[in-house]
């Protein structure tokens, strides 16, 4: 059996109850203005930082990355056609 994590990303808590949730949230609230909304979101990794990692290798445990921080572009059609996009760069820490 395979483990896919293709959909999950390690956030600091305080960014994902915080700033990320309230993104996600104003992107749920879209669709009653919009016809159709898409939503593409991933990790951002800064090589020229450190790279923190969870899980432990000498326990078979699986090794995960932190990011540095998060995308989400947003894009959206009106009901007359016209398309709305919205770029979003957050840092993977508390914020506001």
């Amino acid at each position: 059996m395979a483990l896919l994590l293709t959909n999950m990303a390690p956030q600091k808590p305080k960014f994902n109850r915080g700033v990320w949730k309230e993104l996600e949230q104003w992107v749920r609230d879209l669709s009653n203005k919009y016809v159709e909304v898409y939503a593409i979101s991933g990790p951002i990794f800064d090589m020229e930082k450190k790279v923190t990692v969870i899980g432990q290798d000498d326990t078979n445990e699986v090794i995960v990355p932190v990011p540095h921080a998060f995308f989400k572009s947003i894009l959206a059609e009106k009901t007359n056609g016209n398309l709305a996009m919205w770029p979003f760069v957050v840092a993977n820490k508390e914020s506001d």
